[in-house]
């Protein structure tokens, strides 16, 4: 038996709840679906835009990540490529909250101060004696 080709199709999307990992894969299927996609409420942070960036580079059309309308245009395939993984700011947050508590020093390699402002802004102050 063979079955006919079939690829998801391109919709309109308003989620009720914002969601990184919601918007990351509805990006994700969008991404090869036909058709154009909208994603409404679409979660904005850093890593659903670094998602949208590896998969620019990969060849999927996106627009408006970073924003809480992200546009897709489905495309045939997506092509390999290399990609440096955002950080987990969650895991530099804690090691930044740490240091500050223990009133030593830190150094985080690769780490992006540009996604810390409100950690840095706490914890780059001298610890209390």
């Amino acid at each position: 038996m063979h079955l006919p080709n079939r690829r998801l199709q391109g919709a309109r999307y308003y989620m009720d709840l914002v969601t990184v990992t919601g918007t990351e894969n509805l990006m994700m299927a969008a991404a090869l679906a036909e058709g154009t996609t909208v994603l409404e409420n679409a979660a904005k942070e850093p890593e659903v835009v670094d998602l949208a960036e590896m998969l620019i580079k990969m060849g999927a059309n996106i627009t408006g990540a970073g924003t809480d309308v992200i546009t897709i245009v489905g495309v045939e395939k997506l092509s390999g490529t290399t990609h440096n993984v955002v950080c987990d700011r969650i895991e530099q947050a804690l090691i930044w909250w740490r240091r500050q508590m223990t009133g030593g020093e830190v150094k985080l390699l690769n780490a992006r101060a540009d996604l810390l402002d409100a950690v840095i802004e706490n914890c780059v102050k001298p610890v209390p004696k």
